[in-house]
């Protein structure tokens, strides 16, 4: 709440500016009280590595919870850790989901991560569970192993990386030409665990690990991005790394790695970046027709970097 004080007239004026961008007057809600943002708009969060049940995830969920908006919350693998759950009734999904996010409105969107599929990532029927515990929480949506999901703003798709790691793409390439096909003049959100790019100690797509051998060192999930994701959707947002980093621009895609959901590593890494940091916190954006507000903030809700991406 001390961040919403501090940092409300910066919100005021950037919200005004991509209001007036597209068209949107303030107005009123049918109780009568002033609405906070433009007639249209989707908020929502993006963050990996979360799922340990320790101090730190409360902290963060904390963060999001003192969001003054949140429409859905992304979760970008590593949902729980660290090898995933044994069955749809694991008490994990109590002790390091229900639990550590109760008081976080939004719906939570998953896409799974290598962290979900048993130690060494490759335990695949793991998977089925985190789909299946939908119908046991309503707060948890996964529909499917990979799945989009639609707002006004935003056209969403949750990838299955672990699955492009080892080459698996043919279902996941016929959705996506499906789904972008009815995306209209929406926002484009991928959102997967591996990263395209990252300093982080995983590293790049091609040599994760510095590991030269495939398909240890990702060159699937890079061919993968490269042909479907990079310029054809607007954002592509990924963890596996915990930190938290804006890579730019990619062939009109923004590369946002917000790993850092239970805790932070180093940042060995050489890319060129915008913006990086290696403390707990989130990514959370701001989606209406024309513009897309990007924040990156910390376990307390503190916005460390934000910018603005417009379109005509």
């Amino acid at each position: 709440m001390l961040l919403e004080t501090a940092s409300r007239s910066r919100w005021a004026r950037l919200l005004l500016l991509t209001a007036c961008w597209v068209g949107a007057a303030a107005g009123a809600t049918s109780q009568g009280t002033a609405r906070r943002y433009p007639p249209s708009v989707t908020a929502f969060a993006a963050l990996g590595n979360s799922g340990d049940g320790s101090v730190i995830q409360g902290s963060v969920a904390a963060g999001l919870a003192a969001c003054p908006r949140l429409d859905v919350v992304l979760l970008l693998g590593g949902n729980i850790l660290p090898e995933g759950v044994t069955s749809v009734s694991d008490t994990q999904f109590s002790t390091k989901f229900a639990l550590p996010f109760a008081l976080v409105d939004g719906p939570f969107r998953p896409t799974l991560g290598s962290a979900d599929l048993g130690l060494q990532g490759t335990d695949f029927f793991r998977g089925d569970y985190q789909v299946g515990y939908s119908a046991l929480d309503p707060k948890w949506q996964m529909p499917a192993r990979h799945y989009a999901f639609f707002t006004d703003e935003v056209m969403f798709v949750s990838l299955e990386t672990p699955k492009i790691f080892f080459n698996d793409t043919a279902a996941q390439r016929a959705d996506l030409a499906l789904w972008l096909a009815q995306a209209g003049t929406r926002w484009k959100v991928a959102f997967g665990s591996h990263p395209y790019r990252s300093n982080g100690s995983h590293g790049n797509a091609g040599s994760y690990d510095g590991v030269p051998v495939p398909p240890i060192n990702g060159i699937h999930v890079k061919s993968f991005l490269e042909q479907e994701i990079l310029g054809k959707f607007d954002v592509y947002l990924s963890a596996w790394d915990a930190s938290l980093q804006d890579h730019g621009e990619i062939m009109g895609t923004s590369l946002l790695v917000s790993g850092a959901g239970s805790g932070s590593h180093a940042l060995p890494g050489s890319n060129p970046t915008l913006f990086q940091a290696s403390t707990p916190g989130f990514v959370r954006c701001l989606a209406i027709e024309r513009a897309l507000l990007i924040e990156f903030r910390d376990a307390n809700g503190t916005v460390l970097h934000q910018r603005l991406r417009r379109r005509p």
